[in-house]
């Protein structure tokens, strides 16, 4: 009885948080490739990781290489839900203590300004009938990246968007409202951006 006890109330809960985890994307080997900064290419099975911006690459004599961020110029990896290839870049940002050092962003979309990503997993606790439950959710953290090299975070609301993307004739922000759009939304923002650069190409 005790035995039990000591399941239901320690095993069982930590069970749950376990499988509540959401894997990153990346952090399991999938198809892609790598371009070295040498020049040479190597393709075949990767996997990365984005908080220590590192990526392996697992070789046909399934000898495994390491390389760090800025030993590259670009990664690409084969995305298993949807099978589409999903870049990403070694690009110079301050992350933390103000240095900038090649950081992996994922290039969501492309023009004059451009959309990164990263992904991360968020931890939070709720209340539980014997102690806290922890439970997991995957985020992007949206960045915007212009031509002269700058990136700047985004949080996600209009106001932020329309001072990093200024626009003084209101047409993108028509497009978000005839479209239901929203600015913290994947998917919404990738369309958000791509409209901006359309714009703006119009000029």
């Amino acid at each position: 009885m005790r035995l039990y006890a000591f399941l239901l109330v320690v095993v069982f809960p930590l069970c749950l948080s376990a499988q509540s985890l959401p894997p990153l994307f990346g952090s399991d080997w999938t198809p892609g490739e790598v371009l070295l900064n040498t020049g040479d290419t190597l393709g075949g099975t990767l996997r990365f990781d984005l908080d220590n911006n590192l990526a392996q690459v697992l070789l046909p004599d399934q000898t495994v290489k390491t390389y760090a961020a800025r030993q590259l110029r670009w990664l690409r990896a084969r995305d298993p839900e949807t099978h589409a290839w999903r870049w990403y870049y070694p690009l110079p940002y301050a992350l933390r203590n103000g240095y900038k050092v090649p950081v992996f962003f994922e290039m969501l979309a492309e023009g004059t300004v451009s959309l990164l990503g990263r992904e991360r997993v968020i931890t939070s606790q709720g209340p539980y009938i014997n102690g806290p439950f922890v439970s997991y959710r995957l985020v992007y953290d949206f960045f915007f990246g212009f031509a002269n090299g700058r990136i700047r975070p985004f949080n996600g609301t209009r106001r932020e968007l329309e001072r990093l993307l200024p626009d003084p004739s209101g047409q993108l922000r028509e497009f978000v409202a005839k479209a239901g759009l929203r600015y913290d939304n994947h998917d919404d923002l990738i369309r958000i951006v791509n409209q901006y650069n359309y714009l703006n190409s119009r000029k």
